[in-house]
């Protein structure tokens, strides 16, 4: 029988009241941003980031790792794009999802704030960077999707449709029971089948898009782990699942990649009292779809991360520390990138 035999944590880097090896741009500690990998390179976008002043504002900032090259693993170096390509809106909370060309990505709501006066500007849902010419647009779309204030939600990228279940609706904050679909070709929205029972509306979930088609969505606010939920997107059908999830923790904020078996790797994320969820990393085997929880080398717990898996390793980017839910300082806390490796025997 094929089990996790080994997970191992590495930590690239820590910034706690000291500075980097080499100075370069150091970004600051943040959530809700979103990430995403073209190629060679990791792009980070916008995040919640505390001030001088302790108080917290939404980013446009924009800057990325080049994965071709070795970097030092207690010191990565970002690259800011800024000074060449300043986003025109403030993001967090929303999604970044490749192009119909793949030279690009397109952001996908979330918290969209003006980049003078971060003040709520939604005057478009969707908004393009075109990585050929480092620059961006806001694109033409056809019609308008059904919500276009929504934030916490996943967006699932598969064969040019963006796939978008739930989230919370910030002009009229409740948490939406539709699949919302945009065609990067077209650039129209559509609705998808809701018809399923017990389909609950989620939000702060993760969504993983196995080969088959399916998108399998997991977590969420008061949504417990053995409550699983499948969309076919070949077929525009629903699927729900009860299984086992005894001494695995309900959470929201965390994040989920696939790796090349077949199973889910979810990390991070918070009970809905906020409290750490554990265990910190858990893993569904979508041959069966049974819960396995391997042991690790734990490490600062966080929500609202983000992760991208690029060959074995599972990238996770910044997020909201169980610090952060304290009344310490922001700025004193410990900001860190991790790689996790795990080996199946």
């Amino acid at each position: 029988m094929i089990s996790i035999k080994y997970i191992k944590i590495i930590i690239l880097s820590t910034i706690l009241l000291f500075n980097t090896l080499v100075k370069g741009y150091e970004p600051l500690a943040r959530y809700g941003h979103g990430s995403i990998v073209l190629e060679n390179n990791l792009y980070f976008f916008g995040g919640y980031v505390k001030e001088s002043d302790e108080k917290e504002i939404n980013t446009n900032d924009f800057f990325y790792i080049d994965l071709s090259k070795q970097f030092d693993s207690l010191n990565p170096q970002y690259i800011d794009l800024k000074p060449t390509s300043s986003p025109p809106v403030r993001f967090s909370q929303g999604s970044l999802t490749p192009n119909n060309q793949g030279t690009g990505f397109h952001v996908i709501g979330g918290v969209l704030d003006d980049i003078n006066n971060n003040k709520p500007f939604y005057d478009n849902f969707v908004y393009e960077y075109e990585e050929t010419t480092n620059s961006w647009s806001v694109p033409k779309i056809t019609n308008s999707p059904k919500y276009s204030q929504l934030k916490e939600f996943v967006s699932v990228f598969d064969d040019g449709k963006s796939y978008i279940f739930g989230g919370i609706n910030a002009d009229n904050p409740k948490t939406i029971l539709e699949m919302q679909i945009f065609d990067s070709e077209s650039l129209t929205w559509s609705l998808a089948s809701n018809k399923i029972p017990n389909l609950q509306a989620l939000s702060g979930y993760t969504a993983t898009l196995l080969p088959d088609g399916t998108i399998v969505y997991i977590g969420g606010a008061s949504n417990p782990l053995s409550d699983i939920y499948i969309y076919d997107t070949r077929n525009d059908m629903w699927k729900y699942t009860k299984i086992d999830a005894e001494g695995i923790d309900p959470r929201s904020g965390h994040t989920a990649v696939l790796a090349s078996d077949n199973r889910i790797i979810v990390y991070g994320g918070v009970r809905d009292d906020n409290s750490e969820a554990l265990p910190q990393l858990v893993v569904l085997d979508t041959n069966d779809y049974k819960w396995i929880a391997p042991k690790i080398e734990e490490t600062e717990s966080r929500a609202h991360h983000m992760a991208n898996l690029v060959n074995d390793y599972m990238i996770i980017s910044f997020g909201k520390f169980l610090l952060f839910f304290s009344n310490l300082p922001f700025k004193r806390c410990i900001q860190l990138s991790v790689l996790i490796k795990y080996f199946v025997f």
